[in-house]
């Protein structure tokens, strides 16, 4: 059965989030999603629909300047730390209901979104943190064969970012227009591993021990941008997180996964009840 999504602005302290909502006619769970970097939310609808149809209300929300309201340019100064500290909890209080549990999540870039607001105190009303084909982009989690990958992709765009004003992915086909901080804030990760170093977070006001709830990801076996590695060192921020991982074969890859949706969907279904 083919569930429509109906759209919905998501109010801030500094302005809106587009989103999309699947709404499962007989709902168990809430799952708020953010998507990986530069993909559009429509291509999760498929992805969210299965998962409304079976018991999942998927929300997936639009990053700040990627909806088709706003623009990143030069001007644009956010990064890890509005979107963990600001967005995520604002979605997250705007998806919440008394009457079933609501899990955030996180595709990529949005695992470690989702990891980083846990943090900041910004998941305090959440069941859990379930990450699909998410992982550190530090490179040291890699398999020594592949640390270039993280390396090469993120510093980059960074010093391109930090040149140019933004990142202008829209216009080379690789992660969509960027502000420049988060792209700055996404090499940093890659090097250091270590969330505190990025702008704007505060390590006094940090900690990622308090977080003592599910942290369930689904890791792709044929995903060498996420492999199972990097979710396991992300999954390790979160010290006293109940952890578990389903590993899923052959589902396309990083972003192909969200054309064939089925297997992402079903491994969902398998961390869920595993925890």
């Amino acid at each position: 059965m083919d569930i429509e999504g109906r759209e919905q602005l998501i109010a801030t302290a500094d302005g809106t989030l587009a989103s999309e909502w699947f709404d499962a006619e007989h709902e168990h769970t809430r799952l708020l999603l953010f998507p990986a970097m530069g993909v559009k939310l429509r291509h999760y609808r498929a992805f969210a629909s299965g998962l409304a149809s079976t018991g999942i209300t998927c929300v997936t929300v639009e990053y700040r300047g990627q909806d088709k309201n706003s623009r990143i340019d030069r001007s644009s100064r956010f990064g890890y730390a509005e979107i963990a500290t600001i967005d995520i909890p604002a979605a997250l209080a705007a998806v919440t209901t008394d009457t079933v549990p609501t899990w955030v999540g996180g595709h990529s870039l949005g695992a470690q979104l989702t990891t980083l607001a846990a943090g900041t105190d910004g998941l305090h009303d959440a069941a859990g943190i379930l990450t699909v084909a998410g992982g550190t982009p530090y490179f040291r989690s890699y398999p020594p064969r592949d640390a270039w990958r993280p390396l090469l992709g993120t510093t980059g765009p960074a010093l391109v970012a930090t040149a140019v004003g933004y990142w202008p992915g829209d216009k080379l086909g690789i992660g969509g227009r960027q502000s420049k901080h988060l792209t700055q804030d996404w090499a940093k990760l890659a090097w250091s591993g270590d969330f505190t170093k990025l702008r704007g977070i505060d390590p006094a006001k940090t900690d990622f021990t308090t977080f003592d709830r599910p942290f369930a990801a689904v890791v792709f076996d044929d995903d060498p941008l996420a492999p199972l590695s990097a979710a396991e060192a992300l999954a390790t921020t979160l010290p006293h997180a109940k952890r578990s991982f389903v590993c899923s074969p052959g589902s396309g890859g990083h972003v192909q996964w969200l054309k064939k949706p089925e297997n992402a969907i079903s491994s969902i279904q398998t961390a869920l009840a595993d925890t």
